[in-house]
């Protein structure tokens, strides 16, 4: 979504608010397609008061335009060839629904120092559209002071992440629970975090439940003291005292629960997307850092489906398979990597590696 903020004089604004005012005059439009104006009401009141939804824009010649918009122009006819009297064209932008703040913001909550002479463009959550604030958050605006980890810090990730600022804490959350803890709590992933002993933020382990002497048991980690513990019957507490006991039996890692899998799919397009979007973030020239996110609408759509989800609960293609002999409690070091792929001989993206430790997925788009 690309938003601007506009500075419009308070007389304008209401009527705008009003919806008596439906076109917004401008001599220069945005390079970049509109889909939405924050509104700055200028002179005495000097904040930001609502927003309005563009509909679309309007250019031609100053007496055609006028005449296509003159019934909620707003303005007088006066004023709008004032306005206009240097140009060669005019130009407006079509207005639709129209919301007022329930509180007016400072430029400041922005990020904004100084009212713009003419626009200036919004970083907005690229998955949810807000605009991102550093302190207000309603409807439309959102704060953003959380990073966000592509791979989830319960995965072991510490270098895979997008710095605040960028994703709003709404999304952030969103995703924490409703996309990461459900994939993290799928068998086969618990059952990787006990093997590699991969604790989470609050520096628990996932337990294990272990066949040993032909009982049940249950192995947990404790974290704080680095060791672990496991419930045994006397019986059983004798044997392996004794020596006649040498290992327990633990369930394997089933990759077929892994495959064509909707919580899978929502969690590597979750990952791709903003693999995507730190890619935008790195590699765009300072020229071009206006917190406008240029995507197509096919990656548009993978943004609504990682953001909003799927009714229909549909699965993007994927395959997931072991590449590796999974060794338990080897103390190995945190094992991921992300590759973005490519259409051999062009720079069509045809989906993302996303390796796990022995696990490696596959996304194909």
């Amino acid at each position: 979504m690309k938003v601007i903020l506009l500075p419009i004089r308070p007389q304008y604004v209401e009527k705008i608010l009003r919806g008596d005012k439906k076109f917004e005059y401008r001599k220069r439009l945005s390079d970049h397609d509109i889909d939405k104006i924050i509104i700055y009401s200028t002179y005495p009141i000097k904040a930001v008061v609502g927003e309005v939804e563009v509909k679309g824009t309007l250019s031609m010649s100053k007496t055609a335009l006028w005449e296509t918009t003159k019934s909620h122009a707003g303005i007088s006819r006066e004023k709008y060839r004032k306005y206009f009297a240097d140009s060669k064209k005019a130009n407006a932008y079509i207005l639709g629904k129209v919301y007022r703040y329930p509180e007016n913001i400072t430029l400041d909550k922005l990020g904004i120092k100084h009212a713009p002479q003419s626009f200036v463009y919004l970083k907005t959550c690229p998955y949810c559209g807000n605009i991102l604030s550093k302190s207000a958050c309603f409807y439309g605006v959102s704060t953003s002071n959380s990073e966000e980890h592509i791979i989830p810090f319960s995965l072991g990730n510490t270098t895979h992440i997008i710095p605040s600022g960028i994703i709003c804490d709404s999304c952030n959350n969103y995703f924490a629970t409703k996309i990461e803890k459900q994939f993290l709590e799928l068998e086969s992933i618990q059952l990787l975090r006990s093997f590699h002993t991969i604790p989470s933020r609050k520096n628990n382990i996932p337990p294990l439940e272990v066949l040993i002497s032909g009982e049940t048991s249950r192995f947990e980690f404790d974290t704080n003291n680095n060791c672990a513990y496991i419930g045994l019957s006397n019986d059983t507490m004798d044997k392996f005292i004794n020596g006649k006991l040498h290992g327990f039996i633990t369930k394997g890692i089933d990759i077929e629960t892994l495959n064509n899998n909707y919580v899978v799919s929502r969690f590597l397009l979750k990952v791709f997307t903003e693999t995507c979007l730190l890619y935008s973030l790195k590699y765009a020239s300072k020229s071009t850092k206006t917190g406008v996110y240029m995507f197509d609408d096919t990656m548009k759509q993978l943004f609504q489906y990682v953001r909003r989800g799927d009714k229909q609960k549909k699965v993007y293609k994927y395959t997931v398979k072991q590449v590796q002999e999974i060794k338990p409690f080897t103390n190995d070091d945190f094992v991921a990597s992300i590759k973005i792929n490519f259409i051999p001989n062009t720079n069509q993206i045809s989906g993302m590696t996303l390796t796990l430790f022995e696990i490696e997925f596959d996304l194909l788009l």
